[in-house]
């Protein structure tokens, strides 16, 4: 008996390293093209050149990043390796990225069994969702992959509680799994919310009984090493972390009134709704039927799914001021998860699990069918994968070859040119920090529009000057000999740039390229022009 069951998991571990190759080479092809970064990888690459040059993410400006630290350290370490490339930034990222299958699996088996462990994973190999961010110079990945070791080092810690094993080991891991996501990001501080939520609403016994074996304990110990803890969570900002992610937000510091926020609110509602129900109908019909099956079979652990998933929306609605999917993509393997638990569920319910081969089939069958039923699944690996594929929401202009046809044309250590941009962080990566004079700013881009309120005519990350009208523009072209403008035109409709400098620009300077799109990437037409005089 003990040998088949040191087979079986010989086996398991096998198929498991064997998907993780697989995820790894979806995630890695055609990454060595180095195709052109969209507009927030070249601010974290920047930041990470940054580690390299100044030994911390400060900019020359001396801007500097106070979130994203693991982020940018891991990529750091991958430029000091393979190069300052595109391939190098995004490697990092690919890496987590196939890391977070095994992860699912281990989620997936704590939650409800062997099998939807194994489903989840499979799910998350073959996910377009999943393979694209997994190609990014985002901390997006990284975060993923950290949250779901935080869950999965929580979920041992309750098991351990509830066998009355609980050891401190259970506890070291889960801190250094959650402090590991918080050096990611400060999202991750809402899973301690959300933990505590659980704690509370379904797993009181547990507080009661830890409560009460607290209470016997050395009260002297117990307030050394609660001191020691206030003074570690004040040198590492918790605070003001926890003050930025509960009670701060964009709205907030643009003076938004009651029914702008409202308005916001209710767009990302809409927003969130379109994206899970109409993007992926069939998947959350799956989570919803997952969930009640959870509840049915009074899995506990359901309603602490449940609470992370409520926690989270509501936060991405009513407290993050910008829409994205990104933000929605960090809890998405719970989708996958509570999807596998659902299809395990029809197997069993279709065909005994005693007969083993056609119930082991059944749940294969199923999966495979909702692998290759629509575009959200692949099993033929790509080269370029669109973030717009599902939500039309993330500049991807080709910015890399517009600036190569800027550094070919000139020489900017012989000559004084001038760079005008419309999207001035771009510069800041494939030129160099404070290469980029002005930035064509309109009345409706928030930020801008909130800087030069507080008399401010800088960008604080670029040091490039607020640009705002046709005057200004028509003295900066008589007054310089050269010069170059690039015009990421998307953006140009809606920061509301003023449409005279706009049609001045493309009625009086030459016309040097017009890109429609990075190569590969025929989802996403998002245009970029480069002018010249």
């Amino acid at each position: 008996m003990k040998k088949i069951i040191a087979q079986k998991t010989k086996l398991l571990v096998i198929f498991l390293i064997v998907l993780t190759l697989v995820g790894f080479f979806y995630r890695l092809r055609g990454l060595s093209a180095n195709f052109s970064f969209w507009i927030d990888e070249t601010s974290s690459a920047a930041f990470a050149r940054a580690i390299l040059e100044r030994g911390k993410p400060l900019l020359a400006t001396g801007y500097a990043a106070n979130d994203y630290l693991l982020h940018f350290l891991l990529m750091a370490g991958s430029f000091k390796i393979f190069g300052l490339t595109e391939f190098a930034a995004r490697l990092p990222s690919v890496i987590f990225g196939a890391l977070t299958i095994p992860i699912v699996y281990l989620v997936g088996k704590r939650y409800a069994g062997e099998r939807v462990g194994l489903v989840g994973a499979v799910l998350t190999t073959f996910s377009v969702l999943e393979i694209t961010y997994s190609r990014q110079a985002r901390a997006y990945q990284e975060l993923q992959f950290f949250s779901l070791l935080t869950l999965f080092a929580f979920l041992v810690l309750l098991g351990a509680a509830d066998r009355q094993r609980l050891h401190f080991k259970h506890i070291f891991f889960f801190l250094v799994a959650f402090g590991l996501s918080a050096l990611t990001h400060k999202f991750a501080l809402l899973f301690l919310f959300e933990a505590v939520t659980y704690l509370i609403l379904v797993r009181r016994d547990l507080l009661k009984k830890y409560v009460l074996l607290l209470s016997r304990a050395r009260l002297s110990l117990v307030l050394v090493g609660l001191v020691m803890t206030l003074f570690l969570l004040q040198y590492f900002n918790f605070y003001k972390a926890i003050k930025e992610t509960t009670f701060s937000f964009w709205a907030d510091k643009f003076g938004l009134t009651i029914q702008q926020y409202l308005d916001i609110v209710f767009s990302h509602l809409k927003y969130y709704h379109s994206f899970f129900w109409r993007q992926y109908p069939h998947l959350s019909f799956l989570v919803l039927l997952g969930l009640m099956v959870g509840i049915l079979r009074k899995n506990r652990l359901v309603w602490f799914l449940a609470i992370i998933l409520f926690i989270h929306f509501a936060f991405i609605t009513w407290r993050v001021f910008p829409q994205f999917v990104r933000y929605a993509y960090l809890i998405f393997p719970l989708f996958l998860i509570l999807a596998a638990s659902f299809l395990s569920w029809l197997t069993d319910a279709l065909v005994s699990p005693k007969n083993h081969f056609f119930n082991r089939t059944l749940l294969v069958f199923l999966v495979l069918f909702l692998i290759v039923n629509g575009n959200k699944f692949t099993l033929l690996p790509k080269s370029y994968y669109s973030l717009n594929a599902d939500m039309s929401e993330v500049p991807e202009p080709d910015f890399k070859s517009v600036y190569r046809v800027v550094k070919n044309r000139v020489d900017f250590t012989k000559e004084k040119v001038v760079m005008i941009e419309n999207r001035a962080d771009a510069g800041i990566w494939y030129l160099g920090e404070g290469m980029v004079d002005y930035y064509l700013v309109g009345p409706n881009e928030l930020e801008p529009a909130w800087y030069l309120k507080q008399n401010i005519k800088k960008d604080p990350v670029t040091g490039a000057l607020f640009l705002t009208n046709l005057g200004e523009f028509k003295d900066i072209v008589k007054n310089n000999k050269k010069g170059f403008v690039v015009l990421e035109v998307m953006a140009l409709e809606y920061v509301d740039v003023d449409p005279g400098v706009i049609d001045y620009i493309r009625k009086n300077l030459k016309q040097e390229v017009r890109y429609e799109h990075i190569p590969g990437n025929n989802l996403s037409l998002w245009p970029i022009e480069l002018y010249s005089w």
